[in-house]
């Protein structure tokens, strides 16, 4: 039922551009090696990934069936892990388990929002998986969404504001990091649909400084095209 899954998941339209690439070495036909693969796939458990991976398109027979293919993968788990199969087909439990030697950074999609500022912050780009990956189905390397980082900019545009209020930057010890904010703010609103963060941060950069005609400069030009309301007062 698996290799029926990873069947009819498979991304068949990128496997046989990479076999048009292999063509261009070795000679081949694309069309005669996309055959071959489905031979391999009936005969060895071998998947997409496998016939690419191990260069199964310039192997023999005997070679093939000595390779762990997903397929024996597949059966591997079931007589293995009995009732802990699911998490050997589940990547976050796989990786929580096993941590230890997969040595890997992931965010799980039920963690907190805190958490994943944190792993965004480390690793700017990253790839997405689904849970249970077949094929190579749905996988694709990502940024943070624009929706993300909306919610992160209006998060510290709160922190700024509620900074200010409380006059924390009295303590020369939360100087450093209400700078990070800003900076960070500023850096990454750089798109035309969230200028109005960038801006803001800008304006309660001034009033930190206390550079008072700066602030009225803000507020005068923001007013002159009715966004007087969008920034912290």
């Amino acid at each position: 039922m698996r290799m029926l899954n990873f069947a009819r998941n498979g991304n068949y339209k990128r496997f046989y551009e990479n076999l048009k690439e292999i063509s261009k070495t070795n000679g081949r036909k694309p069309w005669i090696m996309f055959i071959d693969c489905a031979f391999s796939v009936l005969i060895t458990g071998s998947g997409l990934s496998d016939y690419l991976n191990f260069k199964f398109y310039e192997k023999s027979w005997k070679e093939r069936k000595s390779y762990v293919t997903i397929g024996y993968q597949a059966k591997f788990y079931k007589r293995a892990a009995h009732d802990e199969k699911h998490i050997c087909d589940h990547k976050v439990e796989f990786l929580k388990q096993f941590k230890e030697f997969t040595k890997r950074d992931f965010f799980d999609p039920n963690d907190s929002i805190e958490n994943l500022k944190k792993f965004v912050d480390k690793h700017p780009t990253f790839v997405m998986k689904p849970i249970d990956g077949l094929g190579g189905d749905g996988v694709k390397k990502d940024k943070l969404s624009n929706l993300m980082l909306e919610r992160y900019l209006r998060m510290f545009e709160n922190y700024l504001v509620t900074c200010y209020e409380r006059k924390v930057l009295e303590n020369r010890g939360y100087y450093s990091h209400i700078k990070d904010v800003i900076e960070y703010i500023i850096k990454n609103a750089s798109s035309y649909n969230l200028m109005i963060y960038r801006i803001n941060a800008m304006y309660m950069q001034a009033l930190f400084r206390g550079d008072m005609l700066k602030v009225k400069d803000i507020r005068n030009d923001i007013e002159k095209y009715g966004y007087g309301n969008l920034i912290s007062t």
